[in-house]
């Protein structure tokens, strides 16, 4: 797999199955689904370049991360603009949700997008100070929906004590399900044990897209960037590592996967889950050597067969788009 340095990757009329964030040099590339080449994504102005992406279920629009100085000169205290940028992948288009009017002690946001892009869950987390001056700050977590046309975003839950946190740190803590109807969250929050101890809950939360309802919760968090499964009832949970279940919402039901390939041994970048490509299927990711490889992975025997394999050397994990069901399949004769 080669990077196409002079193309960009939109406008495109391909569905963008997977993004991926280079530290050396310092870019975003990414994949039209059965394309020989990664293109690098244009750069969106006040993007913030360390930031993560996050693909919209059925890989037509990508979120990005934005933080704009508002400082008008070099004596002034830094002030920041906080956001996220949706651009659509067939247009180019792009569109601006300022953060204005959250929480900003100590705050931070992670976001996930609808299919067609118009909306975004928010999971907002900012640091309280307690009542008692001598105890530790407590977390504070927030869960949102909101547009792009600068309505107010619309509060669903308030959880002290939560953040918004996978098993991993590359887990994305905010998936919308494919068909557009619900958004579910990822939890972990503090809670008081026997004799005083603390324990942290880990539980996805999945809310009405309409309505904004809790209407399901499941125990664990979500794993990888496409959890949901394309009909949307199924989720791909973890409850620890290497402690991986695909969640039925429909049967509330669970049934646990092994994620490892049989000679996993003790190598040190494992295979990891990055999403559900069917209820049989996962798609995996595998480190070695000076290659990462995107597999679709057989629940029923643990085989696996290449999708797409491309040089790391200073990538991170890649996030993935969920997409219609038998999107994901190995494309034959991949270029090295």
């Amino acid at each position: 797999m080669e990077v196409d340095a002079a193309a960009r990757l939109w406008p495109t009329t391909d569905v963008v199955g997977l993004v991926v964030r280079e530290s050396s040099p310092l870019r975003m590339l990414g994949w039209p689904m059965g394309s020989r080449a990664m293109y690098e994504l244009p750069a969106v102005p006040g993007a913030f370049a360390e930031g993560r992406p996050s693909l919209c279920p059925g890989g037509r629009a990508v979120l990005l991360d934005l933080d704009v100085s508002l400082a008008d000169g070099p004596g002034e205290a830094d002030r920041r603009a906080r956001g996220t940028a949706r651009v659509d992948l067939t247009t180019g288009d792009t569109a601006h949700l300022w953060f204005d009017g959250f929480p900003e002690s100590k705050s931070g946001a992670t976001v996930g997008g609808s299919p067609d892009g118009s909306r975004v869950g928010i999971a907002w987390t900012w640091l309280e100070r307690a009542l008692d001056a001598s105890a530790w700050p407590v977390a504070v977590l927030r869960l949102y929906l909101a547009t792009f046309d600068g309505a107010p975003a619309r509060e669903l839950a308030t959880i002290t004590g939560g953040m918004a946190t996978g098993i991993n740190l590359d887990d994305v803590p905010v998936q919308w399900s494919p068909d557009g109807t619900r958004v579910a969250f990822s939890v972990a929050r503090q809670v008081q044990g026997p004799g005083g101890v603390g324990n942290v809950v880990r539980e996805t939360h999945v809310y009405d897209a309409v309505n904004g309802v809790e209407v399901q919760r499941a125990p664990g968090t979500l794993c990888g960037s496409a959890s949901w499964g394309p009909g949307s009832d199924l989720l791909l949970i973890d409850h620890d590592l290497d402690d991986t279940w695909v969640y039925d919402l429909r049967a509330d039901t669970a049934r646990e996967v092994s994620v490892l390939p049989p000679s996993a041994g003790r190598d040190m970048r494992p295979q990891r889950a990055l999403g559900l490509a069917d209820e049989d299927h996962l798609i995996t990711c595998r480190q070695r050597g000076e290659r990462t490889t995107i597999s679709l992975m057989n629940l029923a025997d643990g085989t696996t067969a290449e999708i797409l394999s491309y040089s790391y050397e200073e990538a991170r994990y890649p996030v993935i788009a969920a997409l219609p069901r038998g999107t994901w399949t190995p494309q034959g004769g991949v270029a090295p």
